[in-house]
Parts: C-alpha cells; structure tokens; sequence
C-alpha cells in the first residue's frame, strides 16, 4: 500500500511553468500555468511575463492544498529528461510554403531538412530569450514575426504571379504552335 506523501512534498514540486501571452481586441496580458495541474485548472494571470508566473506560484500553491485537503490526485511534474524521442516528426503545410521553403533551402545550398531543422531551431531561441526576458522581448518578437508574416505572403503572392505569368507564356507558345502547324499544312483560315 501506497502512503500518501504530505503536503509540504506536493507544495515543493517545481513544475514546468508555461507562459503565452493573450490578446483580446487592444489588450495584452500573460497566463502562466502547468500542463499537469492544467491550464484552466490553476494559472496565473497578469500584465507582465513576471507577474504571471508570480501568480501562478500563489494559485499553484492554493490549487495543490485544495487538492490535499480534498483527498484529490494531485499530479506530479513529468520528467521531460527521461522521454525518449525519435527525432523524427511528419508535418503537413501548405503547398507554397513547401515550395518557399525548398526554394530556400537550395538557396542556402542545404537539405529542406536542414533548414527546416535552422528555422525550428531560430525559433525556439527566440521563445526562450522571450521568456527569460519577458514582456521586454515581446514587442520586437512581435516586430519580427509581423516581418516575417509578410515577406511570406510576398514570397507566395509573387510565386503567384510567376505562375500566371509562365502561364501566360505557355498560351502565347501554344498558340504560335498552333498557327505555325496551320501554316506548315496550308491550314490558314
């Protein structure tokens, strides 16, 4: 038999605080929370990244007492260090950002793997400079990603365009084909 461990064991776990930020019309706030304890459960709000996790830390500790006190399971932290990963992940996207992508990678003389692999890793550097300094950070994230989003819709607008224009060319081709071999059997007409 299992002998329920105290209150102070549960208060003390270090779980992984998660923080987003949350926007609703003109406003900007942070929740921070606990995938294990969940993230409507228990999680902390305020108007810095900070602030949040402060207030999770409170409600984190009301949550697991009310938990204790109730005879509910309270989760323990999952030890992200001992899963085991493949390194492998299938992923589906959009066709002309394959093409973007692939376009890219050639250009860089890598493997779509590679810099795919790159833009993954750029990415999860900036969310976790983000995070180490907050709210500051938060504004030029939002700068780059507002960069970002639009060199893509350029890049595919403009892939666009190339495509109509090759189209074009290739109805202009087919016609002067078309009339060459009306020409070449006495066809005119």
């Amino acid at each position: 038999m299992q002998t329920k461990k105290d209150l102070d064991y549960y208060k003390k776990l270090r779980y992984k605080v998660i923080v987003q930020p949350e926007y609703y019309e003109n406003e900007k706030w942070f929740i921070a929370y606990c995938n294990e304890l969940g993230k409507y459960s228990c999680r902390g709000e305020g108007e810095t990244y900070e602030e949040a996790v402060k207030n999770f830390e409170k409600e984190k500790e009301s949550f697991i007492e009310y938990l204790y006190k109730n005879n509910k399971n309270i989760p323990e932290p999952e030890n992200y260090e001992s899963k085991e990963y493949s390194g492998n992940i299938n992923i589906r996207m959009n066709p002309d950002l394959h093409a973007i992508l692939a376009e890219n990678a050639k250009l860089k003389g890598i493997s779509l793997n590679q810099y795919i692999i790159f833009l993954l890793t750029q990415n999860v550097t900036l969310d976790a400079v983000s995070r180490e300094f907050g709210s500051r950070f938060d504004h030029f994230i939002q700068d780059f990603n507002s960069i970002a989003n639009e060199y893509m819709r350029n890049r595919i607008q403009y892939n666009k365009s190339l495509i109509f224009e090759n189209k074009k060319r290739i109805e202009r081709l087919e016609s002067k084909l078309d009339d060459s071999i009306r020409l070449g059997y006495g066809l005119t007409g």
